[in-house]
């Protein structure tokens, strides 16, 4: 093994100083580009308590006010027609409801009419027989 000799490289950190206590007694460079302006002092705003009025020649009439002719006015009709309506009248007829939903020809359910008589090899309900009209009759098939 042979040593060689290697010398400590220096740091390149900036090195810090230790700020200094002593009043900054210079201009900064915004101080030295931006001057005041010269500047004085204003009036007051307040008005004045003297007021002028001048005499008027205006009569606020314009051109189509002074060329108008009133012709008077009319009552103008309407253009929807009066509403004629008479009272205390039946109504003859058949109404929009009535038209439309007939009543149908059905006939009640047997669950709901007569018990059931028993029921087949699959579990299902048997019930006796309706007629046309919708109750139990012997005769019915």
């Amino acid at each position: 093994y042979d040593p060689k000799s290697v010398q400590k490289r220096e740091s390149f950190a900036p090195r810090h100083s230790t700020p200094s206590t002593r009043p900054f007694d210079a201009k900064s460079t915004n101080q030295a580009d931006f001057q005041p302006w010269p500047t004085k002092l204003t009036g007051s705003f307040a008005p004045t308590q003297s007021i002028n009025i001048k005499p008027e020649d205006r009569d606020f009439a314009t051109e189509a006010g002074l060329k108008f002719v009133d012709h008077g006015s009319q009552k103008r009709l309407p253009i929807k027609p009066s509403a004629v309506t008479i009272q205390n009248l039946p109504f003859e007829g058949t109404s929009t409801h009535q038209a439309d939903f007939k009543k149908w020809d059905h006939r009640p359910c047997p669950a709901s009419v007569l018990p059931p008589t028993g029921s087949d090899r699959d579990g299902h309900q048997k019930y006796k027989a309706l007629d046309s009209s919708g109750r139990w009759s012997p005769l019915a098939a």
